[in-house]
């Protein structure tokens, strides 16, 4: 937990679920198609739920509870809820209470890869230091003039006391689509 660290750089790692699934690593090339339920993910040094990379496709996080994630006063602290990077796709985040992190409480951005098919409903989120929802293309995120993201669904959503903004969408700095 993070009471007992410090975070560090690579901020991919210190997550209390972390799907990590990109080419070329992946020599058979698979996708990711898992289910995360009925899980309590609290108290992380970056994220609770981190999903990286172009074959982590096929992932519902459904049901659960992501709180207290990130270190307040630590710099290299990102602490989203739910962060989603990299080129993935057909993520659902259904149902899930994300509460009292330090960063947003759902951040996805391509991040220089093209993702596609999200959608994010029926979720109590409220209390983060970021955004509620943040699908974001930006520069410092690793996004690219070719890289974009697509086909994305946000409904049903409870935002409540977030710091900045409720739901936050599109590009920032002209450099992702």
């Amino acid at each position: 937990g993070k009471t007992k660290m410090r975070a560090i750089v690579d901020d991919t790692f210190q997550s209390g679920i972390s799907v990590v699934n990109a080419s070329p690593t992946n020599k058979s090339n698979l996708y990711s198609n898992l289910v995360i339920e009925k899980v309590i993910v609290k108290n992380w040094a970056q994220y609770g739920i981190n999903i990286y990379g172009d074959l982590a496709r096929g992932i519902s996080i459904r049901n659960s509870k992501i709180l207290s994630n990130g270190i307040a006063h630590d710099r290299l602290s990102v602490g989203a809820g739910i962060v989603v990077t990299r080129g993935p796709g057909k993520v659902r985040i259904e149902g899930n209470t994300i509460t009292g992190n330090k960063g947003s409480g759902i951040f996805q951005s391509s991040a220089g890869l093209d993702s596609d098919d999200f959608t994010v409903s029926g979720n109590d989120i409220a209390d983060n230091g970021g955004d509620g929802i943040q699908f974001t293309e930006e520069a410092h995120y690793g996004a690219t003039a070719t890289s974009r993201t697509y086909n994305v669904a946000i409904f049903g959503n409870k935002l409540l006391r977030n710091r900045t903004n409720g739901i936050r969408v599109g590009t920032f700095d002209n450099v992702g689509r």
